[in-house]
C-alpha cells in the first residue's frame, strides 16, 4: 500500500511552474506537488523532468526512490510512465530505474493489499472456503503470497542499501 504524504514544504502554490526558486531537491518536490495538486502538472512535470535526472544517489536518503513514491502515490500509472520516459530522455539510467522502482511498488502494494485482506477475514473467524470464494486464493497461495511480499521488501531494501 502506497503511504500517504504530509506537505511541510513553503506554499508557492500562488507561482507559476517555472517560477519556482530553491535547491534542486527542493524544486523538483516543489514542481510533484504542484502536479498533484494545481491544473497545470503537464507544465509542472515537464519542468521537473531535466532536474530530476540531476538529482544523484549518494549516502543517505535516496531521494529519487522518494520522489518515486510520492509520484506513484498521487499521479495515475499513465503520468508516472510518462514523466520516467521524458526523464529518461536527460538521463537514461535514471528514467528506467524509475519505472523499475515504480513497478516494484505497485506490485508490493497490491501483494500487500491482498494479505492485508486476508489477514482481516481471518482475524474474524472467516473459515478458509470463505475467504479462498471471496478471493480466489488458497491458504498455500497465501503462504507464497507473503513470501513474495518478503523477498520484494528485502530486494528494496538491498537496492536500498547499495544506493547509499
Amino acid at each position: 500500500m502506497l503511504p500517504r504524504f504530509a506537505h511541510y514544504l513553503i506554499d508557492q502554490s500562488g507561482l507559476a511552474p517555472e517560477a519556482v526558486k530553491g535547491g534542486l531537491k527542493a524544486k523538483v518536490a516543489q514542481l510533484l506537488m504542484m502536479a498533484a495538486y494545481r491544473a497545470q502538472m503537464q507544465e509542472a512535470l515537464r519542468l521537473a523532468a531535466p532536474l530530476m535526472a540531476q538529482v544523484t544517489r549518494t549516502g543517505g536518503v535516496n531521494y529519487v526512490a522518494v520522489f518515486v513514491l510520492y509520484l506513484a502515490a498521487t499521479q495515475e500509472r499513465r503520468v508516472v510512465n510518462e514523466f520516467a520516459a521524458q526523464v529518461r530522455q536527460y538521463a537514461p539510467e535514471t528514467g528506467g530505474d524509475m519505472l523499475t522502482y515504480a513497478e516494484e511498488l505497485r506490485q508490493e502494494g497490491k501483494i500487500e493489499g491482498k494479505i492485508e485482506t486476508i489477514e482481516s477475514l481471518l482475524s474474524v473467524g472467516a473459515d478458509w472456503s470463505l475467504i479462498t470464494r471471496a478471493t480466489g486464493i488458497t491458504p498455500e497461495e497465501f503462504q507464497r503470497l507473503k513470501e513474495e511480499l518478503s523477498q520484494l521488501v528485502d530486494l528494496s531494501d538491498l537496492e536500498d542499501a547499495q544506493s547509499e
